[in-house]
This record gives C-alpha cells, structure tokens and sequence, in this order.
C-alpha cells in the first residue's frame, strides 16, 4: 500500500507540490508522513 502510494504521489507530484503550497497545515502533514516513510525505507 506503501509503494503504491509513493508511485501515485511521483506521478502527480507537480501538481500535489501546487496544491501543498496553498495549504500549510497539509503540506508539513504530508512532507512528516514522507520523511517518516523515507526514514522506514533506508
């Protein structure tokens, strides 16, 4: 689910980055959740 996840967020990441940058308190909420996969991954 993880995986599935990350490649749908790669693919609509130009536009996700657009939306993030109109909302704050979403932005800091998904780039916790990312860096936390991130830290999981390595």
């Amino acid at each position: 689910a993880v995986i599935l996840a990350l490649l749908v967020g790669l693919k609509f990441l130009p536009t996700a980055r657009a939306a993030w940058a109109k909302s704050k308190t979403k932005r800091e909420f998904i780039f916790d959740r990312g860096q936390r996969y991130k830290k999981e991954g390595e």
